[in-house]
């Protein structure tokens, strides 16, 4: 007997057979070694090597399935073309039934926040992390135990699942209406009610279904994130809240959610949760610029929040917030330095992230209006009145600058004439403070 069949039993492999005989697998990835050891893993399981192909990128995976519309798919996280998303999503569309479907997600990458991805897209598994041949075995393993054993409610609820997938939740709730005769666990019912009335736009009844889930299941990854969702699109993120704190006991939140969740968190002024939730993901080179820039915003009006009461956290906050957005996002800097100006007056912390940060923003002219406000209070009017022209002239405007030449002037003895002149200029470029700048005569 082949040494390897030998490391599965026998039933499962029969198991197997019987139930996934007919299927083809696709493998995606460009990674040879990767490759391989699913291919080894699955003959491993029963499946003839005949039945296993092969799609190096996005292009050619999708040519596979819309020409033999393989039952099961065992992707790289990373794929060269498009989302593995994409991928996921075509899958589904071409085999909306997911009894004898699946779709598993390989990656070398080992972010918590990527083994969400199963519940994100309702996938069969997310396997993360360096494997080995056995690891990887092990873990196919008891996915297809779990698979093959098929119940009457087993096919009921793939049937369910089938319709929402094809998007007739009018049909799939009637056919959970009058199915009385078939048992499906508590749990289970709920989840299905959930979904259907979530794919209805019924949230009051949805939102019925999660509170039930949660009152079983505490950790329910699925009713955590919806019952979040449905309230965070009311804006009761009061109520959001005592739910996402549930959430992040248990979970990582994915890359998608993570926006809401920080907004939520913030808006409930629990600052030092969002420092902890962002520090997982300050070092993740692998999350998109967009998210980047949110975290970011998030840490720096964290950090504001914190300055007062915990200097130290709100401080290293802050440099996280630039460190992230790359010290090129000109408003996370603006952001950081006024929460330090605002809150606390600490020029001089200020002034080090101007100079710090200053040779990437040198040609932007609000950051040369900014570097003006930071630094006049080290400057004597003279100097304030020397560069305040300098930027006016350089078409460089602002009322802090205008302020500040008003101020420099009058503390300077100019003539009367030439202060009012510019007040006057002032209040054309700024009506709106124009009672402020003729308060200095």
């Amino acid at each position: 007997m082949n040494k390897e069949t030998e490391i599965v039993s026998q039933e499962l492999v029969q198991r197997v057979k019987k139930n996934f005989g007919e299927s083809q697998v696709l493998i995606v990835s460009n990674n040879k070694a990767m490759r391989n050891n699913i291919k080894r893993v699955f003959v491993t399981l029963g499946f003839p090597i005949s039945s296993i192909g092969i799609a190096e990128d996005y292009k050619t995976a999708k040519e596979v399935l819309e020409e033999h519309s393989p039952n099961i798919i065992i992707s790289n996280y990373a794929l060269e073309g498009a989302s593995v998303v994409d991928l996921r999503n075509l899958h589904f569309e071409l085999q909306a039934n997911r009894l004898k479907s699946l779709f598993f997600i390989v990656t070398e990458l080992d972010s918590p926040a990527l083994k969400n991805l199963e519940y994100d897209y309702d996938l069969d598994g997310v396997l993360t992390g360096v494997q080995n041949f056995q690891t990887t075995l092990d873990y196919f393993t008891e996915k297809f135990e779990k698979r093959v054993s098929v119940t009457k409610s087993t096919l009921f609820i793939f049937k369910i699942m089938e319709l929402l997938n094809q998007g007739h939740a009018e049909k799939a709730k009637s056919f959970l209406d009058a199915a009385n005769e078939i048992e499906i666990h508590d749990l289970q019912k709920e989840i299905i009610t959930a979904k259907i009335n979530i794919a209805l736009n019924n949230y009051d009844e949805a939102q019925l279904s999660l509170q039930k889930i949660i009152e079983l299941d505490n950790t329910n990854y699925y009713a955590l994130t919806e019952i979040i969702n449905i309230f965070y699109n009311q804006r009761n993120f009061e109520q959001a809240f005592k739910y996402v704190i549930q959430f992040t006991k248990n979970y990582t939140p994915s890359t998608n959610k993570l926006p809401n969740i920080l907004k939520i968190l913030l808006f409930n002024k629990a600052n030092i949760e969002v420092v902890k939730i962002c520090e997982i993901f300050k070092n993740d080179d692998d999350i998109d610029q967009q998210t980047k820039l949110n975290i970011a915003a998030a840490l720096a009006l964290a950090g504001k929040a914190l300055i007062k009461d915990k200097p130290n956290l709100a401080n290293d906050a802050l440099n996280d917030s630039i460190a992230i957005s790359g010290g090129q996002n000109f408003n996370i800097l603006q952001m950081v330095i006024n929460s330090i100006i605002d809150e606390s007056e600490n020029y001089d912390l200020a002034q080090k992230f101007i100079e710090k940060y200053r040779h990437n923003y040198t040609d932007i002219k609000p950051f040369l209006a900014l570097e003006f406000d930071v630094f006049k209070r080290s400057r004597n009017a003279g100097e304030i009145f020397k560069e305040g022209i300098e930027l006016i002239k350089n078409d460089i405007k602002s009322f802090n600058i205008y302020d500040s030449l008003i101020s420099a002037s009058v503390l300077m003895g100019r003539r009367p004439e030439a202060i009012e002149d510019l007040v006057f200029e002032a209040c054309r470029e700024f009506p709106d403070f124009c009672d402020q700048f003729k308060s200095h005569l």
